[in-house]
């Protein structure tokens, strides 16, 4: 599921009404508005006519992320995304053009995959495919780009190892995960951002951006059959090619606790406990995921805040679970002090535990759909955000379920809820990492 807004979301479920199941609102995004064409080359056009603001809001994904680094190369997938913005074959950068017509662009890379978006007035729109084309299947890399945006990036790294933060995410993440490529920073680290080079820019971007592997989208105030006409015209002149066959190694299943203590000179504690969580093949699990974090999370009502911050055991607490192609994590972060950490820790683990042995009650139940309903809706509000939806299923799944989410989550009984809890968040099978208050000066250790 995408960030939520949660005071708006608190706002909007209030407002609801008292049974999603008794009277469920309207799509938030309705698949009857959206249409789509699988060009002959391979490349998926999706289009959602929104006429009531005068902009276009153009997206394109590639099923490519972080994950698709070759070993040893951890950072080329996100090298080649900060390249692209460079001036294209035609000597033009996309960037500028668009900035110059009043618009913005963006472009991030994930472990899954690889997104750039544009938003301008809708009647820009047209004239911009061709370049976006070009940007994404007609680039070209010299050694010099690659090492000017290698020092950027690098720059990027250090930074996010400056943080607390930063660090931590890396941390759990490395030691969640000992072969799947999940275990890597999506940047990469700086020994292997160092050692990359042109060649492997040239050879990552070749297999990878081609238009089997790619989808356009787009959203707002335009007239499909004549964007459809375009997208054949500009994405589809382009030869049809697929990217490589996907060969991950699965990763093994979690039997035991995996704690590090790491000493920092931060006045409180930092601690993180992960679960391995389902991927996007378990759509329901996925839902189920979604409502447990929402329980957890959802404000001075939420399961954490009554466990730590109401007792005193926590400055600040939080639970994060993003859908992934694979199997990722679920998280429960919290900032405690020094002298609170065990009864922290216990606490979170008790939390956890009520998971797995009780049941949402029917109002409770209603409660959390209702809260997910509102975040879902605030998070779709402008075009930018339903491409970013639309892109992000597209990417992993199908942008279909983007529509079909919410209903798969009002379906689910608290006996489906309680089953997945069960099934991920045991009691032996979580990663801790712990940042301590630094004194005496120490390294690392296990707890």
């Amino acid at each position: 599921m995408l960030p939520r807004i949660l005071a708006s979301a608190v706002l909007l479920a209030c407002l609801a009404p008292p049974s999603l199941a008794a009277a469920t609102p309207g799509p938030v995004l309705d698949l009857a508005r959206l249409q789509d064409q699988t060009l002959p080359n391979g490349l998926r056009v999706i289009i959602k006519s929104e006429p009531y603001w005068r902009a276009v809001v153009l997206g394109v994904v590639l099923r490519s992320g972080a994950k698709d680094d070759p070993e040893g190369k951890s950072g080329l997938a996100h090298l080649v995304e900060h390249l692209l913005f460079e001036p294209s074959q035609a000597g033009k950068s996309l960037s500028v053009e668009v900035e110059n017509l009043g618009g913005f662009v963006s472009a991030s890379t994930t472990a899954d995959f690889t997104q750039l978006t544009l938003a301008v007035a809708s009647q820009f729109a047209p004239d911009l495919l061709p370049s976006l084309a070009a940007t994404v299947f007609g680039a070209r890399f010299t050694a010099e780009q690659v090492e000017a945006e290698k020092t950027i990036i690098l720059r990027e790294i250090e930074d996010r190892n400056a943080t607390p933060l930063g660090r931590l995410d890396n941390l759990v993440w490395s030691l969640a995960f000992t072969r799947h490529p999940y275990r890597l920073p999506i940047t990469g680290t700086a020994e292997t951002v160092a050692g990359l080079t042109v060649e492997d820019v040239r050879q990552f971007y070749e297999q990878h951006y081609v238009p089997g592997n790619t989808a356009l989208l787009a959203v707002g105030d335009l007239d499909p059959t004549s964007l459809f006409a375009l997208s054949r015209q500009h994405f589809g002149s382009y030869a049809k090619k697929d990217r490589p066959a996907e060969s991950l190694p699965a990763e093994p299943e979690q039997t035991m606790p995996r704690t590090q203590v790491v000493p920092l000179p931060v006045g409180n504690t930092l601690l993180r406990y992960a679960w391995h969580a389902p991927g996007i093949a378990e759509r329901s699990a996925v839902c189920a995921m979604d409502l447990i974090y929402t329980a957890l999370d959802r404000g001075e009502t939420s399961l954490l805040n009554r466990a730590l911050e109401q007792k005193g055991l926590a400055l600040n607490s939080q639970a994060g679970f993003l859908t992934q192609k694979h199997p990722g994590l679920f998280m429960i972060t919290a900032v405690v002090p020094p002298d609170k950490e065990l009864p922290a820790r216990e606490a979170i683990l008790s939390v956890v535990r009520d998971l797995r042995e009780r049941q949402f009650s029917e109002e409770e139940l209603g409660y959390l759909k209702r809260l997910l309903y509102a975040d879902y809706a605030f998070a779709n509000q402008s075009y930018a955000d339903q491409v970013g939806s639309l892109a992000f299923y597209e990417a992993i799944d199908t942008y279909k379920f983007a529509c079909q989410y919410l209903a798969t989550a009002n379906a689910l009984t608290a006996e489906q809820i309680q089953e997945v809890a069960r099934r991920y968040l045991g009691e032996d099978r979580f990663t801790l990492v712990i940042f301590r208050p630094q004194t005496p000066p120490d390294e690392g250790r296990e707890a």
